[in-house]
């Protein structure tokens, strides 16, 4: 049994605590377990059963009992279709990059814009497990660990594994852009100025008519094509001729002769990466400002250690360019926003975002979705089965949910079948009922098999029945939920620490 394990420990008797989105006290209700060393396969399976992480502590909320049920949602990154607004976003960027300033026009500048900034999630903005929650179960996992469980990570294994330190190894054609891509190539000293300090017209003063008349994008776009090609025809509508769609990457290319430079850098939280490690400083800064300003957290709340076991500290095992990373947004050499990614087999799984508040009028929110399915795309050109952007949670009673199913096509993970099925099709049903199942009717799921279950008893690893010899245990009915839970493919390769 000398074989790559992951290793976790349960946290059965897990209390419900408050719900990040109804603010019941006692509302949200999850089985969790603390994660010691996970393998990135393992994890796409768990997240594929209504699994998610928080540092090293996953969480499956308890369906049927939870106040505000959470499905896991997926997008399908190569056939996505962007709305209108998404679009919008995406030009405001760019005319931010390329002037300074990142006003349109009034159409343009609706409040629905914006509804992924400050809301309680972005697909990888998991606020289910609070920082309170995750101190206790950290403390809970610390305190049981064997004397060993820092050569078990590593030794139980054929061969050592390759820790993920950020994508060195990856050529260009694999990577494209991603990993210090660079979407703006002049770069300025002026810093951006905030919505806030944006100048409006006073009352009854009207034009200004020492400024020339204002004019129509389309016909501001008209002038640039005429000024670059000439007499050229004019491209036909959408960009793409004969109406076809605009490409997701073509939006998000950066602008000519641009005044502001936007670098994006794909940065693994390896211990060992030396990148990682010389910008976290100002990497918490960002999320410390960010919490505070968006979600009212107190200062004390939003200490380092939090910061560290929340958005930094990960189980995951696997080679590059598997594993945790931050995706970070640089703007004239300043830090102004992080995504926290997981790449796994199968997707690149968003976990949290938090930006700069002064820079809210750039829709952040929206805008590090769009670099986020255009992340996946390269990925998948190397990878054919990595095609899918995973959002986290999708709670069809909360608004500020809703944005997440504007990213389609769109599926929902079925609670007790674990099919994918399209959110067009779940809505109804949710419509009626919180909790719904979304696969026809067929028969229950099989019993698990409590010899499927692996453990580590002692410092070595062994299947439950002989750990039953030894012990004597009468753990069955706890071992039998973990199996129902987490299902055989993980079973099969993971070990459940046993004192």
């Amino acid at each position: 049994m000398s074989r790559n394990y992951s290793i976790v420990q349960l946290f059965p008797d897990s209390p419900g605590h408050q719900c990040g989105y109804c603010k019941s006290k006692k509302g949200f209700i999850a089985q969790g377990m603390w994660a010691h060393a996970l393998d990135v396969q393992e994890y796409q399976a768990l997240l594929d059963r209504g699994w998610r992480r928080s540092g090293c502590y996953c969480y499956k909320p308890v369906m049927h009992e939870i106040c505000c049920p959470p499905y896991t949602i997926r997008c399908d990154a190569l056939g996505v279709r962007l709305t209108k607004s998404q679009k919008k976003i995406a030009k405001r960027m760019r005319s931010f990059l390329r002037n300074g300033s990142a006003k349109l026009n009034q159409q343009e500048t609706s409040a629905g814009d914006d509804t992924m900034d400050g809301s309680v999630e972005h697909g990888h903005v998991d606020l289910e497990i609070d920082a309170e929650t995750l101190e206790k179960m950290a403390s809970r996992a610390s305190g049981d660990l064997p004397q060993g469980a820092a050569l078990l990570n590593g030794d139980l294994t054929d061969s050592p594994r390759t820790k993920a330190e950020g994508l060195s190894d990856m050529t260009s054609s694999e990577t494209g852009e991603s990993a210090g891509q660079t979407t703006a190539t002049t770069k300025s000293s002026e810093r951006p100025a905030s919505s806030a300090s944006q100048t409006s017209v006073q009352p009854g003063e009207g034009m200004d008519p020492s400024r020339p008349p204002c004019k129509k994008q389309k016909a501001l776009r008209r002038e640039r094509w005429r000024k670059k090609h000439g007499d050229a025809p004019l491209p036909a509508a959408g960009g793409g001729g004969g109406g076809a769609p605009t490409p997701l990457e073509e939006l998000l290319k950066p602008p000519e002769d641009a005044k502001h430079t936007l670098e994006l850098r794909l940065v693994s939280t390896a211990p060992s990466n030396r990148e990682f490690a010389s910008t976290k400083a100002a990497s918490y800064q960002v999320y410390k400002q960010y919490q505070m300003a968006v979600h009212g957290d107190t200062e004390d709340k939003c200490c380092m250690r939090t910061f560290e076991r929340f958005l930094c500290a990960t189980p995951l095992k696997g080679a590059p360019p598997y594993g945790a990373y931050h995706h970070q947004y640089w703007l004239d050499g300043e830090l102004i926003a992080v995504g926290v990614l997981d790449v796994l087999p199968s997707c690149v799984s968003s976990k949290y975002f938090y930006y700069l508040p002064r820079f809210g009028f750039l829709s952040l929110g929206t805008y590090s979705s769009l670099r986020e399915l255009e992340l996946t795309r390269q990925l998948q050109r190397s990878r054919p089965e990595l095609r899918y952007y995973y959002m986290g949670y999708y709670i069809h009673t909360c608004p500020k949910m809703r944005y997440k199913g504007r990213l389609g096509p769109s599926d929902l993970l079925c609670p007790e079948t674990y099919t994918w099925h399209p959110l067009s099709a779940c809505e109804p049903l949710l419509d009626k009922h919180k909790y719904a199942r979304f696969a026809p009717a067929g028969p229950p799921l099989p019993a698990p098999d409590l010899s499927a279950a692996l453990v580590l008893y002692d410092g070595q690893p062994m299947r439950y029945r002989r750990y039953q010899q030894l012990r004597g245990a009468s753990d069955q009915q706890e071992i039998g939920q973990y199996l129902r839970l987490v299902g055989p493919a993980v079973a099969s390769q993971t070990l459940v620490f046993r004192e």
